[in-house]
């Protein structure tokens, strides 16, 4: 009988994970008004991530990703502080239990490391995630991808995000994904751009595994 495919299963953090749009929007427009550049409505958030978090930031913002790995101590510090507060989506921390003992899982985030790792510590799950990918590791969420795709050549890889600009760098480096509709953006625009699988209830995710 052929042995079932091993799966790898990549959790974005922000909107899917946790539930942080708010505290995002405030910190972007704190550091606005510190390094003065194009404070960001919610419209403007929403809008950057219908593409790479970095490229369409640099865009909206009018600021250099220079200017981002010079002041990015500073945004660290903002996260780590306002990130106390977040809370995890009700039912994410069951369903990531259940499913650490049925799948490998792993972090690809645009978030900060310290920041996430410290977090999952917090809620009592690191030890569910082999590894996590932030900013620290590239930008590009596509060629965070391809480093896990080289390494974990057995499994099936397939990528669980609430964004346009997710599901698109995703498919961009051939990755199946699963879009959910409880983050950032809505389940009409997600399905635009046509995911493997569209979940709206954290319980769902449990079907990746089936």
């Amino acid at each position: 009988m052929k042995q079932k495919q091993k799966k790898l299963i990549v959790f974005d953090f922000d909107g899917t994970l946790v539930n942080s749009f708010d505290e995002v929007l405030k910190i972007w427009g704190i550091l606005g008004k510190m390094y003065r550049f194009k404070i960001v409505t919610r419209k403007d958030l929403l809008q950057i991530y219908r593409g790479n978090f970095f490229e369409e930031a640099t865009k909206k913002l009018n600021i250099s990703k220079v200017k981002i790995v010079l002041i990015s101590p500073t945004i660290k510090k903002m996260f780590i502080e306002e990130f106390k507060t977040v809370k995890m989506f009700p039912g994410i921390k069951t369903v990531l239990r259940r499913l650490c003992k049925k799948a490998e899982l792993i972090i690809v985030s645009s978030n900060f490391n310290r920041l996430m790792k410290k977090y999952l510590e917090e809620n009592s799950l690191r030890m569910c995630f082999k590894t996590i990918m932030g900013a620290e590791s590239a930008f590009s969420k596509k060629k965070k991808f391809g480093r896990l795709k080289k390494v974990f050549k057995c499994y099936e890889l397939i990528y669980v995000c609430d964004t346009v600009g997710d599901l698109k760098e995703a498919k961009a480096a051939d990755v199946k994904t699963a879009a959910v509709t409880w983050g950032y953006h809505k389940k009409n625009d997600l399905a635009k751009i046509k995911p493997d699988y569209i979940f709206s209830k954290p319980y769902q995710l449990l079907e990746l595994v089936k």
